[in-house]
């Protein structure tokens, strides 16, 4: 039998009766608990974001109030191709009643332009959440 999610580990964005539990570096992942949830019922069971067709490298981040999280990460092999990365990726959560709202952004310090795809994949799922 498998245990209840660790919680603590998960960032959780509320504008209730909407809420968001989503990893540390933002990504929404179909395991445990993750999810978008709206009065109880998961609405978004994955919300992963990828640069350039790998996921970012979480470095930074968190609540910037109960409704709002900043995600840092740093997309690799992007830019100039030295030791300190020359782009880095944005991800804000806003999360208000019945609506979840994410600005993703990518900047750049590199010295000549830089492009790569960006794709958020996500699924949808109308599942009840229910206490055990």
């Amino acid at each position: 039998m498998a245990g209840q999610p660790w919680l603590h580990e998960l960032v959780t964005v509320v504008g209730a009766p909407t809420v968001v539990l989503s990893e540390p570096g933002g990504q929404v992942r179909p395991d445990g608990a993750q999810g978008v949830l709206h009065a109880d019922i998961r609405v978004l069971s994955q919300a992963v974001l990828e640069v350039a067709g790998a996921e970012p490298v979480p470095v930074g981040g968190g609540l910037l109030g109960a409704g709002t999280a900043l995600f840092l990460s740093v997309p690799r092999n992007l830019g100039d191709g030295g030791a300190d990365p020359a782009v880095r990726l944005e991800r804000r959560r806003e999360v208000t009643a019945g609506r979840v709202r994410e600005r993703i952004r990518l900047i750049s310090a590199s010295g000549s332009a830089v492009g790569a795809p960006v794709a958020l994949r996500v699924a949808a799922s109308y599942s009840e959440c229910k206490s055990p």
